[in-house]
């Protein structure tokens, strides 16, 4: 059986995919947010499409508060 997976990037380690960027300021617009590219080393590990969605699911029920 054939396990060869087309990797992206012709290097498998590189800064694309060994460092995440960083929006230091997500609540400000334009340059004001201070995205900084490539900013995060993950330690040596790689991720290709994104990081997973890691839900708490212990937070408990939603209080809504009327107006």
């Amino acid at each position: 059986m054939d396990y060869n997976f087309p990797y992206p990037y012709p290097d498998i380690y590189n800064m694309y995919n060994m460092n995440l960027s960083v929006i230091n300021q997500p609540d400000s617009l334009g340059a004001t947010c201070d995205f900084q590219p490539y900013s995060f080393y993950l330690g040596g590990k790689r991720t290709y499409v994104g990081l997973p969605n890691n839900p708490d699911y212990e937070l408990g029920p939603l209080i809504r508060q009327s107006l």
